[in-house]
């Protein structure tokens, strides 16, 4: 980690002022072509523009879709009559006939809370028309500081933190990135993220998200910290239409298309475009090492990430629709130490080649077959493909590759009186085949630091298959006219552990008067080791499934001038956590860990030309290694964090938006002196204190967003600009020591002040 943000800095701030200028004057000269073309076009006033649209979405969706007025009735129809919220969810079911993209019984569960959980489960329900983007997700596109990725938006909500600056992963509320699940169209995908922190995601095929972030319903399984799912829209039966974005981070294309009446597709690709920057930018500010200094890092290959999309949707009939999915994402970076460069000191196994190169594909086909007004079906057939390929020092390398199959069904019902019942099964089988020569040095979460340069030379090669059996049961009764209670119990099974977990979920929501929303939920949650950790020469093919349970207590309060308050309170019990051993097991489930804490989010939407919100997370995490009987604070802890997000909307064609964020700074454990390696005895190793005892300062940045969009009959241009960290505040994430570890040298710093500029044509 410490390579790549070295690596990340080089790009980052050498010469910044090219980068600009260079960006700036082939935006500026886009723009004049652009401009010519709009001159040629007569501009509509935007608000006709608006209306026609909605006109058209209404027209095409007129039996299933309805306004945003009827849906805030329906929704409070829940407070006021059982009967009705019954015959609210049965509707809501028709309108999974038109969506292929999400699991068949959220659209019941959704419609209910979209009031009562909008932010907190990031369950984005805005339009029904399951072709185009929910006006949400749309705002989390264009947040402050995300560099249009809704997923790195998420950020900005309470419970939801990263490890550093420059990474998208979500760790949430205490708990690691990898100990989320992942979830697109229903399958799971091995990253959502590429190297450089952005999602693997373009806007234009995203339809929602949802994050839920403790005590989730039963359908989710395989993670213990958050479910995230993300529903990609469905190709719209149009004429053909693309669109071209240019930006500093990346660039793509989009097509999209009918085929005949009941049939239409998209595709489109993205590519990173810092490749392309980068050599610009530093290959004149690099030196030639004088005489007697040591040899310079050569970046090989500049971080490169590119990513794939391709949908087929076709409404047979007016009961059975089928879907086809693509995604495909790769990254890949290399750089060169020489020998005697200054890595050599401190990391003296990777002197030559460190070369990264993933890639990964997620590939669906989906049934969809609504028998009638109350029971629909949902099947999925797919396949995830994982490639890993890493290269480090002389001779080192590291390759595996993963290949899942899954089946899936789900099955939704509405038609008992005052319950709606969905259940579900899945099998899912995967095979890995890997083949190593590394260092054997086993870490985890809970050591104070991993060197690529201690252990042992362990050459091996195998292949490995387990298979999964997921089932589920989730009935929500409608207690009366205030009160919802939700039963599930979601069941796991392998054949490489063997082991079966059962976990139950309960949730209690109750409406009281004047809008004040209570709800309380427990859920118990596993998720399976990493497949490295289980390796026979490389880990332990004896561990255990992981689990935790969720506690969550809440409180919400919607008035009808827009204003939303909402606290919430959770605790999570993490047991069997792997952990690293210094005996001939390397690895075994013997560490616990807890995390508490409070949220509160205070949300207001339009008044006048601004809307916007207040986030504030307080929390604690804790992990105890049950080997040492040490507790230490978790490395993601972060007792605070603060954001706060205006958005100021003039009118259709301008958007200005900012972020601030206060937040505690990282953990780090302290370096008390150094010893030299054992097989490299000119270089050192660290000597540590006490695990995740140092924090770094308070970390604070304010981010800015501007848009500009121009509209004609036949195009659509937005500009646009993300200045991160505005006022150039130096946010210390951590820190570089001299070569025997004696003093710091130097103070590792998070993004700097970086303007991002870009546009975007829909033609």
């Amino acid at each position: 980690m410490i390579i790549i943000r070295f690596f990340l800095s080089i790009i980052f701030m050498k010469r910044l002022c090219l980068s600009l200028l260079l960006v700036f004057v082939s935006t500026n000269v886009l723009s004049e072509i652009t401009d010519e073309w709009l001159d040629d076009e007569v501009l509509f006033d935007e608000q006709e523009v608006d209306a026609e649209s909605e006109l058209v979405i209404e027209n095409s969706n007129l039996e299933n879709a309805k306004s945003d007025n009827d849906k805030n009735k329906n929704v409070e129809s829940i407070q006021n009559n059982k009967k009705d919220v019954k015959t609210q969810t049965t509707n809501d079911s028709l309108n999974t006939q038109n969506n292929s993209n999400s699991e068949i019984e959220e659209t019941n569960t959704q419609q209910k809370q979209s009031n009562t959980q909008q932010l907190e489960n990031v369950v984005i329900n805005g339009e029904l028309d399951k072709t185009t983007m929910t006006k949400d997700t749309a705002k989390l596109f264009s947040m402050p500081g995300a560099a249009g990725d809704p997923l790195k938006a998420l950020q900005a909500l309470p419970g939801i933190n990263s490890e550093f600056s420059f990474v998208g992963a979500p760790s949430v509320r205490g708990s690691a990135p990898e100990d989320n699940s992942y979830l697109v169209d229903g399958l799971p995908v091995p990253n959502l993220y590429h190297l450089l922190g952005y999602s693997i995601f373009s806007d234009n095929i995203v339809q929602n998200f949802d994050i839920q972030m403790g005590a989730f319903p039963a359908k989710y399984a395989k993670g213990t910290g958050a479910a995230i799912y993300v529903d990609l829209r469905q190709p719209k039966n149009e004429k053909l239409s693309w669109s071209l974005d240019l930006g500093m981070f990346h660039s793509g294309f989009f097509v999209e298309s009918r085929i005949n009446d009941t049939q239409s597709i998209y595709f489109g690709a993205r590519k990173s475009t810092i490749s392309f920057f980068a050599p610009l930018i530093i290959k004149d500010d690099t030196p030639e090492p004088q005489e007697g200094e040591p040899p310079a890092i050569v970046i090989s290959e500049f971080p490169n990430s590119d990513d794939v999309y391709f949908k087929y949707h076709n409404q047979l009939n007016n009961k059975n629709q089928i879907s086809f999915v693509v995604i495909g994402a790769q990254d890949y970076f290399g750089i060169e130490f020489p020998p005697e460069s200054e890595v050599e000191a401190v990391e003296p196994a990777i002197i030559g080649t460190l070369a990264v190169n993933n890639k990964q594909s997620t590939t669906g086909l989906s049934w969809d077959y609504k028998k009638d007004n109350h029971n629909q079906f949902k099947t999925t057939l797919g396949h995830i493909y994982y490639k890993s390929k890493f290269i480090i020092g002389d001779g080192l390398y590291n390759n595996l590759d993963i290949h899942s199959f899954i089946l899936k069904t789900n099955y939704l019902n509405t038609n008992i009186k005052d319950h709606s019942l969905s259940f579900g099964a899945e099998i899912q089988n995967d095979n890995a085949i890997y083949d190593s020569r590394l260092l054997n040095n086993p870490c985890s979460r809970l050591d104070p630091g991993c060197s690529f340069s201690a252990g042992v030379i362990i050459q091996t090669g195998d292949d490995m298959a387990i298979n999964y059996l997921d089932s589920y049961i989730q009935d929500e009764w409608f207690v009366n006219d205030k009160l919802v209670w939700t039963n599930g119990l979601h069941v796991s099974y392998d054949d490489f552990i063997q082991d079966t977990i059962w976990q139950p979920r309960t949730r209690l929501e109750y409406n009281w008067y004047d809008e004040w929303i209570f709800n309380a939920a427990f859920g118990v949650h596993h998720q399976f080791p990493e497949i490295t950790n289980l390796l026979p020469d490389f880990g332990n093919p004896n561990l255990k499934n992981i689990t935790a349970a969720h506690y969550t207590l809440g409180v919400e309060k919607n008035t009808y001038s827009g204003l939303k308050i909402k606290t919430d309170t959770y605790y999570k019990k993490i047991n069997d956590v792997v952990v690293a051993t210094n005996d001939e097991r390397l690895y075994s489930n013997q560490a616990n860990g807890d995390a508490y804490g409070l949220e509160v989010l205070i949300e207001q939407e339009k008044i006048g030309d601004f809307s916007g919100f207040m986030a504030l997370s307080l929390s604690k995490s804790t992990r105890t290694n049950e080997i040492t009987d040490e507790t230490a604070l978790f490395e993601l802890d972060k007792p605070f964090v603060f954001d706060w997000v205006v958005e100021y909307k003039p009118n259709e064609r301008w958007k200005i938006g900012v972020k601030w964020n206060l937040k505690s700074g990282n953990l780090y454990t302290p370096i008390v002196g150094s010893k030299p390696f054992v097989d490299y005895p000119d270089a050192f190793e660290p000597i540590y204190g006490e695990l995740n005892s140092k924090r770094t300062p308070m970390q604070h940045n304010m981010d800015v967003r501007i848009e500009y969009t121009k509209k004609t009959t036949k195009k659509t241009i937005t500009y646009y600009v993300d200045i991160l960290n505005a006022y150039n505040h130096k946010n210390v994430e951590g820190y570089s020591y001299n070569e025997d570890y004696s003093e710091i040298e130097e103070e590792m710093g998070g993004v700097p002040l970086l303007p991002l500029l870009g546009m975007k044509m829909s033609f």
